[in-house]
């Protein structure tokens, strides 16, 4: 490579650290580790900043009169040695400390000329790939970046999980698939209900799946999001909210949990949270700051898909308040307008819900019947009775099955309670 195809293509790698650089430095942290790192990361660019300068390096150009190591590929050789520790490093500032620090010592600004006149050529960081075999130097340095700049992402989604404040992930959605009897809760897909829902449209959609208790609405729910999440180009969002795990007494925990997922599988998502999150100075995020963040991501990212299941179980169904399911379907239903979200909400027919998503553009619903179920209730029973009573006959196994089945008027919850007495040997009259 010739010696100012070198040089511009440092200028390159230069402009690209202090891009990576400035741009974890406008998204800070609060925590005392973090003001720590701060302190650090500050005293590093200046330090990065002035070598450029006394090199010849100064607003995305490079001088004629350069510092004449950085034509030198023995300089980057040198370098490229530096850096090979740094890559195991886990901290991206303290990294780019060391590049720094390595870089004034393979090329110190003290013995570079002044009077520095810029060339007309912008370069470019891709000057470092013209020939990567000549350049090995440049997959080092290129490979430090790409890890700096993942941990400063991973970083930034942390900060994100915390300031939304959704409850901590359980266990509900990946339960409720691990249970499920293979080819059981087949028969909602093909509902009228669930395909118009799936439909795209240029206005919002809200499906209730509604029904008894102990329907198995939480594991068709799970089997719904799996399919979602296979079929869907749009992002899924989803929240379980359950009586064993936190976040029952509060529905707009649903909302913050929506959040957290779509940073991760959005990238548009992340960027508006992200830009929310850099407005406010709050250490966790209020329900008012939650909101608008909502209201601007569903409205900026086409087609949303968010799912929530057991609204009927959070502890402030009959509650007034600001934290009322009442008032968290208000709000909902104002931050959809407008947008073409689809929501799917499973719970049981309660009235208070019925009330909040009636008035709902695109709503629709769908209440399970035991006919609906009674296919995947003999599946289930069936492959009860075969794990309880392995040494009884077929047909033993399979009458045994369909009197639970028959007997259990729609309730999936009712025939894992005949569990007990299988395994002594008998099943209930």
């Amino acid at each position: 490579m010739e010696p100012v195809g070198l040089a511009v293509g440092l200028v390159g790698l230069f402009s690209t650290c202090m891009d990576v650089v400035q741009r974890f430095d406008s998204y800070r942290t609060a925590g005392r580790d973090s003001r720590q790192l701060d302190a650090q990361l500050n005293a590093t660019m200046h330090l990065f900043e002035k070598w450029g300068e006394g090199v010849g390096i100064g607003n995305g150009e490079l001088s004629d009169d350069h510092h004449p190591d950085l034509d030198n590929p023995r300089t980057w050789q040198k370098t490229t040695w530096a850096l090979r520790g740094k890559l195991k490093q886990t901290s991206h500032v303290q990294a780019l400390a060391s590049l720094v620090s390595d870089l004034y010592n393979v090329v110190s600004p003290d013995t570079a000329s002044t009077s520095p006149k810029a060339l007309t050529r912008n370069p470019s960081f891709k000057d470092l790939s013209i020939n990567p075999s000549e350049q090995p130097y440049a997959v080092d340095i290129r490979e430090l970046l790409r890890k700096i700049e993942e941990e400063m992402e991973a970083e930034k989604i942390r900060d994100l999980h915390l300031w939304l404040g959704a409850p901590p992930p359980n266990d509900v959605f990946n339960d409720s698939n691990d249970k499920r009897v293979q080819e059981t809760c087949e028969w909602m897909l093909h509902r009228n209900e669930f395909i118009e829902w799936q439909k795209p449209s240029s206005s919002s959609k809200l499906l209730w799946i509604k029904g008894p208790a102990g329907f198995g609405k939480t594991v068709l729910c799970a089997r719904i999001v799996q399919e979602l999440e296979r079929t869907a180009q749009e992002p899924v969002a989803y929240f379980f909210l359950s009586s064993r795990y936190d976040g029952r007494d509060d529905p707009f925990s649903a909302i913050r949990a929506w959040l957290t997922m779509m940073i991760q599988r959005s990238p548009a998502a992340r960027d508006i949270v992200t830009k929310t999150r850099l407005s406010q100075h709050e250490p966790l995020a209020s329900q008012a700051t939650i909101l608008r963040a909502f209201r601007e991501l569903i409205g900026s990212v086409p087609g949303c898909i968010l799912v929530l299941d057991g609204l009927d179980e959070c502890t402030r169904m009959t509650n007034t308040d600001t934290k009322s399911v009442s008032h968290f379907l208000q709000e909902l239903r104002i931050a959809i307008t407008n947008t073409t979200t689809k929501i799917l909400i499973s719970s049981r027919g309660d009235p208070v819900i019925q009330q909040g998503i009636s008035d709902f553009t695109g709503y629709s619903e769908y209440t399970i019947i035991p006919d609906d179920v009674g296919p995947d209730l003999m599946a289930y029973s069936s492959e009860l009775v075969k794990a309880k009573l392995p040494n009884k006959d077929e047909p033993t196994r399979a009458s045994i099955a369909q009197k639970m089945k028959t007997r259990s008027e729609g309730q999936f919850q009712w025939v894992k309670l005949q569990e007990g007495s299988l395994r002594k040997g008998r099943s209930r009259k």
